[in-house]
């Protein structure tokens, strides 16, 4: 396969968490880490709006380019109530049992999703597709995965981007993510690739000439993952100063 890192317009320019990591070593993908999926999330507004100004970064550079969102998978993941243990596994004879808790976290953690995708709905000029929450070991979290992606599908119509919907074709009969797209318990491998693509094609019309490269000027490479990593923001002068002044007056109130 071609090496990514001299990719410099490649159909799909792919946007998010650590899933983006499937997406390495083809010409057809330029995969783009937003950065860890318990930073950049919707389970709390701090966290969505640092998303959101990380997008923003990215969409003040890329004019004219096909954006996959890669998202969400680490909010049902989070609700289990395991935190950030991909691994734990259910206690036997627990079963499939979604809670009051869970599905009102998932629906806030949808409803800042969903600021999110009016946020770039006003950039016309890139076209959009987000990948549906994807599917784990777990089938819990597949069940929570599900109500995620029905919010998500009526959110994404209503906007006119196209949703990528590949739970389908990931699963197996038990309800769980086939090994043969398993990289581990909750990440996909490279073989999803061919797939998303075709379904990113069926639904959207695709920039023949893209300007996705662009994005490079605000990335470094990053071999071990054969993926980009979208480097920290610099914050602007104004806003260091009122930084210091808010920790001096901190320190001092302290010593009050």
């Amino acid at each position: 396969m071609e090496d990514i890192a001299a990719v410099r317009c490649p159909s799909i320019l792919v946007l998010g968490d650590s899933h983006v990591r499937a997406f390495s070593g083809s010409a057809s993908f330029l995969p783009v880490f937003l950065g860890p999926g318990k930073e950049n999330c919707f389970l709390d507004d701090q966290r969505s709006e640092n998303l959101k100004c990380k997008l923003s970064d990215v969409l003040d550079v890329v004019h004219r380019a096909n954006i996959l969102l890669v998202l969400g998978e680490p909010d049902s993941r989070f609700y289990l109530g395991y935190g950030w243990y991909p691994w734990k596994v259910m206690r036997e004879g627990e079963g499939v049992k979604v809670s009051a808790t869970m599905r009102r976290g998932i629906e806030a953690s949808a409803r800042r999703y969903c600021e999110l995708l009016d946020l770039i709905a006003h950039r016309e000029t890139n076209t959009y597709a987000v990948l549906s929450v994807i599917p784990t070991e777990r089938k819990i979290q597949n069940h929570l995965a599900g109500m995620f992606n029905d919010i998500l599908r009526h959110a994404c119509k209503q906007r006119n981007i196209c949703f990528v919907d590949i739970c389908a074709d990931l699963v197996n009969h038990l309800g769980e993510l086939d090994v043969t797209f398993r990289l581990d318990p909750v990440h996909l491998n490279t073989k999803i690739q061919r797939l998303v693509a075709a379904r990113f094609h069926e639904c959207s019309s695709l920039h023949s000439s893209s300007d996705a490269g662009s994005v490079l000027k605000i990335c470094e490479y990053e071999p071990k993952h054969g993926c980009y990593v979208l480097r920290k923001r610099r914050r602007n002068a104004a806003s260091k100063v009122r930084s210091g002044w808010q920790s001096l007056f901190k320190k001092w109130r302290t010593e009050m």
